[in-house]
């Protein structure tokens, strides 16, 4: 026996896995950010969300690309990412990086 075969709306309950390698590099004024892709490109959409201190996070990009370029002033941002996979289903939070802009 073949196993059953989802629905989408049970396909929809299963989350992808969180994206995972963020990393960032702090320039004048900019944060670079980067993180291992899920999958081949442009079969997920990647969130971007930065926030300052106890602010709420606020999401600043939505890419097909694992790299982003954000302008910031000086200060220290909290910065997290996650997928969208083809059914529209979003990932839990990547883990939150913290980045110090001079």
């Amino acid at each position: 026996d073949s196993p059953p075969e989802l629905t989408v709306e049970e396909a929809k309950q299963i989350k992808p896995p969180p994206v995972e390698g963020l990393a960032a590099r702090a320039g004048r004024g900019t944060v670079r950010l980067s993180w291992t892709p899920v999958g081949p490109y442009g079969q997920a959409t990647y969130t971007v969300y930065r926030w300052q201190g106890e602010d709420p996070p606020e999401e600043i990009a939505q890419t097909e690309a694992s790299l982003i370029s954000d302008r910031v002033r000086p200060g220290t941002y909290h910065y997290m990412v996650t997928v969208v996979d083809a059914l529209g289903v979003e990932s839990v939070d990547s883990k939150t990086l913290t980045v110090l802009v001079r």
